[in-house]
């Protein structure tokens, strides 16, 4: 496998990116047709979400280390 530099890394994952959020949009438009500020709505929520899940994240480890709740084989 070869590994790709930093520039290539960073325009793939810009176009990954893109495509995801390309098609996230035609998604919404196509099952929700009558609801043209949806996609805008999702956008505007996702850095609330990914504070959300970092914080998650945090709580669980902190969980596990301190060995309030046991890991089970499908999250490691």
């Amino acid at each position: 496998m070869k590994l790709l530099c930093t520039s290539c890394r960073q325009i793939l994952l810009l176009s990954m990116v893109s495509n995801f959020l390309d098609s996230l949009r035609r998604y919404e438009l196509h099952q929700y047709p009558n609801d043209k500020r949806r996609y805008g709505k999702m956008l505007l929520r996702l850095p609330s979400l990914r504070t959300i899940s970092a914080k998650a994240a945090e709580r669980f480890l902190s969980l596990t280390l301190d060995g309030t709740i046991q890991l089970n084989d499908l999250v490691m």
